[in-house]
């Protein structure tokens, strides 16, 4: 019986199989005897069916889950004392009153039963064998019995022993099944040969596991990217040497053409002989991460590049000033063609350097203006009236706004200026002619729900795209398209500064800024602002240029730390009738007013002195003359600048570089909401 319990156990029978070859072979041996063999529950106090070959099924079914106990016919008591227990007659013993009713009417007169035992003395199950007459074993039926237990204990416990780690591989396949990724084992090769993967390796590289295991059709390191395969294996390589796992991110290139950054954690896996044959380990996609990275590092170095730039911006406006009204006033005292002609070409310089400046402003700090409730068809009909104006007929220009679209909560000229920067982008991106579209639509961010950029707050937003069907944006360049003076135009076509102020005013607005491109294809921006609230007032169209405002002998306080500023300041306003007095910084201003014997009727401060800045001198004017009007002015204005100058009582502000005319206008509307000059004439 030895034999054959062993060569149905090599074989692979199942447990059933091999108990019921057992029964059988005791059975041949022993004349009149019926056996079978129940076997113990997980919980240690029930027996059930196992093998009964002979046996009537009736009774079989009648017997299954049986619980243990000190007076349970003869199974239940050998399981439960782990010893043999032999009933002569099952009619009359005591441990069968509960059960002889079931085993009677099938002719079982005499039962006994040997416990099988395993490790310390754990029951695994008992034998039961059955006499239709009453009786009582003999000792060689016994002692065959006794030997025949060591072979069920065999087999059960090698049974059990499958089971378990059949159920760790199921337990193993689904937690691998369920991991984020690809679980590996590969042989330390160099193709890194898989011998298993989990589940989770077509979602990760598109592949299926039978096509990766044995590089049946390609090898896992023939996915990875070609330029990163050998920082890869120099890392891998060096963490085996030093036998510590390793951690590592790199790209991988998908079935379908796509490139994945992927997360890799492993170890290598020594053989007995001490040398690392495998590797084994999980890779997982970060892809997403990787680009929130990607955008969050490119947000602070436009950050870090946006301080410097606005510091330059200042002194750059404070030198443009000055050309700017120099050749206004010029303009209406030359009358030589060639001169005016010259006069043009210096202050069309100066204008497109002021532009340029405001620009890097824009890009610097958003520099956030009033923020008014702006329709986006007038904006849009605004920017089309400059297109058709300037742009080649070869484009055709497209627009299409949603019906009862909302508002924008914004700053009228900035939004120009967003809008006409990514029109401008795309026409060089059509040198050939092509179409440009502007759309605008509704859209939303859940406070639930993913967010579609790391900028991007929950609420209700415009959502403008502007899309070309030009050349597309080259792979190679996608992460640098924001960044300040980045550009692929050839010298003297662009400044960079295009898209980088473009984000800029979004941020500025509390928007987010997104886009798609294919190359050969064309892109697509796509502009999410905040909607205006319904309290918001709406933007007004500018009054046209009327002529210039003529002064009453009003006198003015010059308050301004640039002395080329000052002076040109002051002979504007002395050209045009107002008197006027000039203090470099806001101690002089104090001591003027506090000496002259002349009413000051409204001052012009510069918000960026050093020392007493702008809001200091303002709050200082105001002890000393409470109610005097003033216009702040400033190469960089701020939200916080003009917030404080506001709260010293400022009502009017004028951005450096300004013109002549937008001169005369302040002064002359600070002056009439002020009321009568207390200093004309004087």
């Amino acid at each position: 019986m030895e034999r054959l319990v062993l060569e149905k156990l090599s074989e692979g029978m199942p447990l059933p199989g091999i108990l019921d070859e057992l029964i059988r072979g005791i059975e041949g041996q022993c004349e009149g005897l019926i056996g079978s063999i129940l076997l113990m529950e997980a919980d240690g106090l029930h027996l059930s069916h196992g093998a009964a070959p002979n046996l009537p099924a009736e009774y079989n079914r009648s017997i299954q889950a049986v619980a243990i106990g000190p007076r349970v016919a003869s199974c239940g008591t050998a399981a439960y004392t782990r010893s043999l227990v032999v009933v002569e007659d099952i009619a009359i013993d005591p441990l069968w009153a509960d059960y002889r009713h079931l085993a009677l009417p099938h002719g079982l007169r005499a039962c006994w039963s040997c416990p099988v035992l395993g490790d310390g003395g754990k029951v695994l199950g008992t034998f039961a064998f059955y006499y239709r007459t009453p009786r009582k074993p003999s000792e060689a039926e016994i002692t065959m019995v006794r030997e025949a237990s060591q072979l069920a204990r065999l087999a059960i416990r090698f049974w059990q022993t499958q089971e378990a780690l059949r159920e760790q591989e199921r337990t193993m396949a689904t937690l691998l099944g369920n991991l984020p990724g690809m679980a590996y084992r590969c042989r330390n090769d160099a193709s890194w040969t898989m011998e298993f993967v989990s589940g989770g390796c077509c979602d990760l590289t598109g592949y299926e596991a039978a096509e990766l295991i044995g590089s049946r059709l390609i090898s896992y390191h023939q996915i990875i990217e070609p330029e990163d395969r050998a920082p890869v294996r120099q890392i891998v390589g060096r963490a085996v040497a030093r036998s510590q796992p390793y951690e590592l991110s790199y790209r991988i290139r998908t079935r379908g053409g796509d490139v994945k950054w992927v997360l890799e954690r492993g170890e290598a896996i020594d053989s007995p002989s001490g040398a690392a044959q495998h590797l084994e380990g999980l890779i997982t996609d970060i892809t997403d991460r990787k680009l929130l990275e990607t955008q969050v590092l490119q947000i602070q170095r436009l950050e870090s590049i946006g301080t410097l730039a606005g510091g330059i911006a200042h002194d750059l406006n404070n030198i443009f000033a000055p050309i700017i009204m120099a050749g206004d006033l010029l303009r209406g005292r030359i009358a030589d063609p060639d001169c005016l002609r010259l006069l043009d070409t210096l202050g069309g310089s100066a204008q497109r350097g002021a532009s340029l400046v405001r620009q890097i402003l824009l890009f610097a700090r958003g520099m956030e203006g009033p923020r008014l409730a702006v329709r986006p068809a007038a904006l849009f009909g605004e920017v089309r009236d400059f297109l058709d104006r300037t742009f080649p007929k070869s484009i055709r220009i497209e627009i299409v706004v949603a019906d009862n679209l909302a508002p924008i909560l914004g700053d009228p000229t900035q939004l120009h200026q967003l809008l006409l920067n990514l029109c401008l982008n795309a026409r060089d991106a059509m040198e050939g002619g092509g179409l440009l579209k502007l759309t605008a639509s509704s859209a939303a961010v859940s406070p639930s729900g993913p967010r579609p950029h790391p900028e991007a707050l929950p609420g209700d937003y415009v959502r403008i795209d502007v899309s070309d069907d030009g050349s597309g944006i080259p792979n190679e360049f996608r992460n640098r398209i924001f960044d300040p003076f980045f550009t692929t135009k050839e010298v003297g076509r662009g400044t960079g500064l295009g898209l980088s102020t473009a984000r800029a005013v979004v941020k500025a607005h509390r928007g987010f800024i997104t886009f798609t491109s294919a190359v050969g294809a064309g892109t697509v921006f796509s502009i999410f602002l905040p909607v205006a609230p319904e309290t918001t007032p709406e933007a007004a169209s500018e009054p046209p240029p009327g002529p210039p405002a003529q002064g009453k002998g009003e006198h003015i306080l010059i308050v301004d730390d640039e002395e080329s500023v000052r002076l040109i300041m002051q002979t504007t306003l002395e050209t045009f009738g107002f008197r006027v007095s000039i203090a470099s910084d806001g101690a002089e201003a104090i001591n003027l007013l506090g000496h002259t014997t002349s009413a000051v009727d409204l001052a012009l401060v510069d918000m960026q002195m050093p020392g007493m800045d702008g809001s200091e001198t303002i709050a200082a004017i105001h002890r000393i003359r409470p109610g005097l009007p003033v216009v702040s002015a400033s190469g960089f204005a701020t939200v916080q600048s003009k917030a404080l100058a506001e709260a010293c009582g400022v009502r009017h502000f004028i951005d450096k570089p300004f013109s002549v005319e937008v001169l005369l206008r302040t002064v002359r509307a600070a002056l009439k909401e002020a009321g009568a000059p207390r200093g004309a004439g004087r």
